[in-house]
C-alpha cells in the first residue's frame, strides 16, 4: 500500500488529534478553573470567619479579663478588709486587757467578783464607741461573765456550744487566749436575721483572775463591698460600646423577684437584663464564669455566691458587625476580581495549548508519514530478508489442541523440506522427528537439533528455532530452519580422523615401546641365562639333585612371570579406551612411569614426583596416559640428543580456583622460542628423521577436546621446558 492509497482514517489524522487535543485542554482548562475558583471562595469565607471570630475573640479576651481583674480586686479587698477588722479586733481586746490588768493591780486586796465587776463596766463604757465590735468575758470554766450585745448570755455556760460546722468555739477561744496568736473564728448567724457568716475573735487570759477577755466582730460586710465595687467601677472608663451591670440576688428561687440592681453602666437595666442574667445563671448552674450571646450583646459574668453578687461586662456588637459588613463587602469584591483574573488566565493558557497542540498534530502527522516510510522500507528489508536468507522461515498458527498449521514460508524452507508450495497448511510438528513440544509450550521457546523428514522420506539433520507469540486471541509459532546435515557429517569425519590419529601416534610409539620392553626383559633374561649356566655347572660337578633342581626352576619360572606381567602392563597402557571415567591423578602418573622406568633408569634420566594423593580426574585414563607418554618420550630424547649429563623431571601438581594443574620439567634446555608456538600444530617436528609431528597435537587434541582442559609450554629459567595441563 503506497501513501497515496492512504485510508480515510489516515487523512483525518491531524483532525482527530487536533480535536482530542484541544478537548482535553477545554476540559483541563475548565477543571483547573473550577478547583481555582472553588479554592478562592473557600479563602474567602476562611478570611471572613477568621476575621469574625478575630474581632469577637479580641472582645471576648477584653470583657472577661475585666470580669477576673475586678473578681480579683474584690477578693483582694476582701482579704484586706479582714485584715483590717483582725486588726481592729486585736487593739480593742489588747485595750480591753490593759484596761482589766489596770483595775486588778489597783483592786487587788478587793475580793474578786468585786474586781470582776469593775472591769465589766469599764468594758461595758468602751463599747459604747464600737458599735460593730462585741465585747466578752469568759470564766475559766465557760460561763459567759460579760456580753455588750447579748446580755441574757450572762450567767450562762457555753463551755460546749457548737457553731453550724459542729465547732466548739468556746473551748477553743479559752484555750488559745494564752497564745500570742490567739484569733479564733466560726460561723454565726447575723443578728436579726437567719443568714449566716463567719465572725472572728481575738482573746486574751488574765491569769491573776482566771478570765478570758476579748471582742470578735462579723468577718464581712456587704456594704462595704458594694460600695468598693461602685467606687472601683464609676472611675473605670468604658467606650460607648462597652457596658457593666451588677445586681445583688436575695435569692436564687426566684431571681426575677429577688434581685436588686446595684450599678449598671452604659445600660438600662430592665426585664431584659434580668432575663440575661437567669439565662446566664441556669445555664452555668449558678456558677457564672461564661459567655452569653443575645441578638447583638456580648455578655462575661460572674457569681459571687458570698456576696450574692451577679457582675457581668458586655459589649454592644453593632459596631463589630458594621466592619464584618464591611469587610465582606471589600474581601467579595477582591475575590470578585480574581476570579476575573483567573478567568483570563486560564483562557489564555487555554489558547496557548490549543496553538501546541496544533503544532503538535502537525509534527505527528509528519511522524506518521515518517513512520509509514520507514514500516514500508523495513517491510520490503524483512521479504528480502526472509525469502533470501541463508535460514529457513516458516510461521504457523497453534490450535488449541497444540498444533501448528503453516501460514507462511520462504522459499529456502520450501527446498529443504521437499515440499515446495504445498507445505502450507501442513502441521509443522509433522515435519520432525522427536521434536520438544512439551518444553516448547511451557517455555514459549526451544533450540534443538531434530531430524526433518522431507516429502521424499529423507532425514536431514536440522538446527531448529522455535518462538511462540501471543497476540489477543491468536498464537503464532516463528521457526527457522539451518541445514546442518554438512556440518555434523564434517564432525563426524573428524573425530574419525582424531582417532586415526590417536592410533597412528600409538603406533609411531610401538618402535619405543618395544625398546622399553626390551629394557624391562634385558636383566630377567641375563638372570635366566645366569641359571642354566649354574644347572650345567652342578650338573659337571654332580651337585645337580631333586631339591636343587626344583629350586632353579622356580627362581625361572618367577623370572618368566615377571616378563610376562611386563608384556600385559604394555597392552593394557597401549589399549584404546573411549570409556569416560574417574580415576586418580597420582595412581595415573605413577603407572605411566612404570611402562617408561627401565629406559630412564638405563639413561640415568630422575624423576621427582609431588603429587597430591586425592586428585581424582573425570575423563580418558589411557589416553592421558598416553598425554604423558609423549612429554616424557619428548623431554627423554632431547636429554639424549644434547647429551644432558644430569638429567632432571620433576612432576607436580597446583590447586588454583577450583581448578588442578599439573606440572612436568625438565632441564634439558628448553624449545627454541621462535618455534614455542607451534610444537601443538599437526606434523610439526624437529626431528626430521624419525619423528612424525602428531604426538603433541593429538596431546592438545585430547586434554583441551576431549577433556576440556588446557595444555601450554614455557621455557624456564633453570634451562628447560615446563608443560602445564590445566584440569
Amino acid at each position: 500500500m503506497t501513501i497515496k492509497n492512504k485510508t480515510k482514517e489516515e487523512k483525518n489524522i491531524k483532525k482527530i488529534v487536533l480535536l482530542g487535543s484541544t478537548f482535553a485542554i477545554i476540559l483541563i482548562s475548565l477543571t483547573l478553573g473550577f478547583v481555582l475558583i472553588n479554592l478562592q471562595i473557600k479563602e474567602f469565607k476562611i478570611h471572613l470567619d477568621t476575621f469574625q471570630k478575630t474581632l469577637i475573640q479580641r472582645e471576648k479576651i477584653t470583657i472577661k479579663t475585666a470580669i477576673e481583674n475586678l473578681r480579683d480586686d474584690i477578693l483582694y479587698e476582701q482579704k484586706a478588709q479582714q485584715h483590717r477588722i483582725k486588726q481592729n479586733i486585736k487593739k480593742q481586746t489588747k485595750i480591753a486587757q490593759k484596761i482589766a490588768n489596770l483595775i486588778y493591780l489597783k483592786n487587788k486586796k478587793n475580793d474578786r467578783n468585786s474586781i470582776i465587776k469593775n472591769i465589766k463596766n469599764a468594758i461595758q463604757n468602751i463599747s459604747i464607741n464600737e458599735e460593730n465590735i462585741d465585747y466578752f468575758i469568759f470564766d475559766k470554766d465557760g460561763t459567759y461573765l460579760l456580753n455588750t450585745k447579748y446580755k441574757s448570755y450572762e450567767g450562762e455556760n457555753f463551755i460546749d456550744f457548737i457553731d453550724i460546722n459542729n465547732k466548739k468555739f468556746i473551748q477553743e477561744i479559752i484555750n488559745k487566749s494564752k497564745d500570742s496568736n490567739s484569733f479564733v473564728d466560726f460561723l454565726w448567724y447575723m443578728p436579726g436575721s437567719s443568714k449566716i457568716k463567719k465572725k472572728i475573735t481575738y482573746s486574751k487570759y488574765i491569769f491573776g483572775l482566771d478570765i478570758v477577755i476579748g471582742s470578735s466582730r462579723y468577718a464581712e460586710n456587704n456594704n462595704l463591698v458594694i460600695k468598693y465595687l461602685k467606687d472601683k467601677l464609676k472611675k473605670r472608663r468604658l467606650s460607648n460600646d462597652d457596658f457593666v451591670f451588677i445586681y445583688k440576688i436575695n435569692s436564687l428561687s426566684n431571681i426575677k423577684k429577688y434581685s436588686i440592681p446595684i450599678l449598671a453602666k452604659n445600660i438600662k437595666t430592665s426585664e431584659q437584663t434580668v432575663d440575661f442574667m437567669e439565662k446566664i445563671l441556669i445555664k452555668s448552674q449558678y456558677a457564672g464564669n461564661i459567655f452569653f450571646k443575645e441578638k447583638n450583646k456580648l455578655l462575661y459574668s460572674t457569681f459571687l455566691k458570698n456576696q450574692r453578687l451577679f457582675i457581668s461586662f458586655g459589649v454592644d456588637l453593632k459596631r463589630i458587625n458594621s466592619i464584618i459588613k464591611q469587610e465582606t463587602k471589600n474581601s467579595n469584591k477582591n475575590l470578585q476580581e480574581k476570579i476575573v483574573s483567573l478567568i483570563l488566565i486560564i483562557s489564555f493558557v487555554t489558547l496557548v495549548f490549543f496553538l501546541l497542540s496544533y503544532a503538535v498534530a502537525q509534527k505527528i502527522e509528519k511522524i506518521f508519514k515518517n513512520y509509514k516510510l520507514k514500516v514500508i522500507s523495513n517491510e520490503r528489508k524483512y521479504q528480502l530478508l526472509f525469502n533470501h536468507s541463508n535460514d529457513g522461515f516458516i510461521i504457523s498458527k497453534v490450535t488449541k489442541d497444540k498444533k501448528a498449521f503453516i501460514i507462511s514460508t520462504n522459499t529456502l524452507a520450501k527446498k529443504l523440506s521437499g515440499y515446495g508450495v504445498d507445505l502450507i497448511g501442513r502441521d509443522f510438528f509433522e515435519l520432525f522427528e522427536k521434536i520438544n513440544k512439551k518444553t516448547l509450550f511451557e517455555t514459549n521457546e526451544i533450540l534443538d537439533k531434530v531430524l526433518l523428514i522431507t516429502k521424499g522420506k529423507l532425514r536431514k539433520h536440522i538446527e531448529l528455532s522455535c518462538v511462540l507469540y501471543k497476540h489477543e486471541e491468536e498464537t503464532l509459532l516463528f521457526s527457522s530452519l539451518r541445514d546442518i546435515s554438512e556440518r555434523i557429517q564434517l564432525k563426524i569425519e573428524k573425530e574419525e580422523q582424531e582417532k586415526l590419529l590417536i592410533q597412528k601416534s600409538k603406533m609411531a610409539s610401538m618402535g619405543e615401546m618395544i625398546g622399553n620392553i626390551a629394557h624391562q626383559w634385558r636383566q630377567p633374561i641375563s638372570e635366566l641365562s645366569g641359571l642354566f649356566f649354574d644347572i650345567e655347572s652342578a650338573y659337571d660337578y654332580g651337585e645337580l639333585d631333586k631339591k636343587y633342581l626344583s629350586k632353579r626352576i622356580d627362581e625361572a619360572n618367577d623370572l618368566v612371570e615377571y616378563m610376562s606381567k611386563t608384556i600385559d602392563d604394555f597392552r593394557e597402557f597401549y589399549n584404546p579406551n573411549s570409556k569416560k571415567e574417574k580415576f586418580y591423578l597420582a595412581k595415573n602418573i605413577q603407572r605411566t612411569l612404570k611402562i617408561i622406568h627401565s629406559s630412564f633408569k638405563y639413561h640415568n634420566i630422575k624423576v621427582h614426583l609431588d603429587i597430591d594423593q586425592n586428585i581424582c580426574i573425570d575423563g580418558y585414563s589411557n589416553e592421558f596416559s598416553q598425554v604423558l607418554l609423549n612429554i616424557l618420550s619428548n623431554s627423554k630424547e632431547t636429554a639424549l640428543i644434547r647429551d644432558i649429563k644430569k638429567p632432571k623431571i620433576e612432576i607436580f601438581t597446583q590447586k588454583k580456583k577450583n581448578k588442578i594443574f599439573l606440572h612436568i620439567e625438565d632441564n634439558c634446555g628448553g624449545i627454541e622460542e621462535k618455534i614455542l608456538d607451534r610444537i601443538f600444530e599437526p606434523y610439526f617436528t624437529t626431528k626430521y628423521n624419525y619423528g612424525t609431528g602428531i604426538g603433541l597435537y593429538m596431546s592438545q587434541i585430547i586434554i583441551e577436546n576431549k577433556m576440556q582442559g588446557k595444555i601450554f609450554a614455557k621455557n624456564t629459567k633453570k634451562n628447560g621446558v615446563r608443560f602445564t595441563i590445566v584440569l
